[in-house]
């Protein structure tokens, strides 16, 4: 991967400096990633309902446009 922009997704093409550049895909990086302290919660409440109990009683869904 360049840093400066050779293939239109770099530096160069979003016209910043590189060490910008960089701070921002660290940034972007670490806003989507999840902690660990949260991933450890996964399952741990064996009351929560389940993803059919939740959407009981909302009905059947609408028809959806095709992707074709």
């Amino acid at each position: 991967m360049s840093l400066t922009g050779n293939q239109g997704f770099g530096a160069k093409a979003a016209k910043v400096s590189v060490s910008k550049w960089v701070a921002d895909r660290v940034a972007k990086s670490v806003e989507t990633s999840w902690p660990p302290e949260f991933l450890a919660l996964a399952g741990a409440f064996p009351d929560f309902p389940d993803a059919d109990e939740l959407r009981n009683g909302y009905g059947e869904d609408v028809p959806r446009e095709s992707l074709d």
